[in-house]
């Protein structure tokens, strides 16, 4: 009978325990943003890394100049050229005016919004 209790005892604590740690980890995730277990990669931040895309500015100062870039938090997805410091490429590419987004076969010589992002890549963004 002694055993039986300490077992039922003991799967109780680890159970009441297993609801604390999910619990807060829970919680700290609605609250920070930050997710406790690792989190892979998803499918749109993979496929923005298989297209061909370049943003070309034209800036003494580019991290300033990137700060205002609507899909600043996408950057390190793409190639960025300062026209500034390699003005060949620019020219090469036939780039005039600033800034010129090339994705994949599109060029917009404007700032795109994060649609245009997801049209022009092909690339789904899912929630």
């Amino acid at each position: 009978m002694k055993r039986s209790r300490m077992f039922f005892a003991t799967l109780g604590t680890f159970i009441v325990l297993l609801v604390i740690f999910y619990t807060v980890t829970g919680a700290i995730t609605k609250y920070t943003g930050y997710s406790v277990s690792p989190v892979e990669e998803d499918n749109f931040e993979k496929c923005l890394k298989e297209q061909y895309i370049v943003l070309y500015i034209n800036s003494v100062d580019s991290s300033e100049t990137l700060k205002g870039v609507e899909l600043f938090d996408y950057l390190q997805y793409f190639d960025i050229v300062n026209c500034y410091g390699d003005n060949e490429r620019c020219v090469e590419e036939g780039v005039e005016s600033f800034p010129t987004w090339i994705v994949n076969e599109f060029s917009v010589e404007e700032d795109i919004s994060f649609s245009d992002l997801v049209k022009y890549s092909g690339c789904r963004f899912l929630n």
